[in-house]
């Protein structure tokens, strides 16, 4: 469920309250009141603080910037589809007029 590329620096704790979480079955699923009580919501600071953030901005960044770089190449994509159009159209308006 936890791929280890994204998750290797999220703790077990960490991963145990999002299964919790996860369940599909409502029933099954803890009410936000035990869920409070879970270990990890109660987790030291100091131990939140050890947990470096760096990797994981790396990654939203390339994600972003890949995210961008896909919009940017769909809308060129989109103007160039649409320039074609309307070449199409003006080469068989100005042939058909000229007949």
């Amino acid at each position: 469920m936890f791929h280890e590329r994204y998750w290797k620096g999220v703790s077990a704790e960490a991963k145990d309250l999002i299964t919790q979480m996860l369940n599909v079955d409502p029933d099954a699923r803890p009410q936000a009141a035990a869920l409070l009580r879970h270990q990890w919501i109660g987790a030291a600071k100091p131990a939140l603080m050890k947990t470096s953030l760096e990797e994981s901005q790396a990654r939203l960044k390339d994600f972003n910037a890949k995210r961008k770089l896909k919009g940017a190449v769909a809308a060129v994509k989109a103007t160039n589809t649409m320039n074609n159009a309307l070449k199409a159209m003006k080469s068989t308006k100005s042939s058909s007029s000229a007949n």
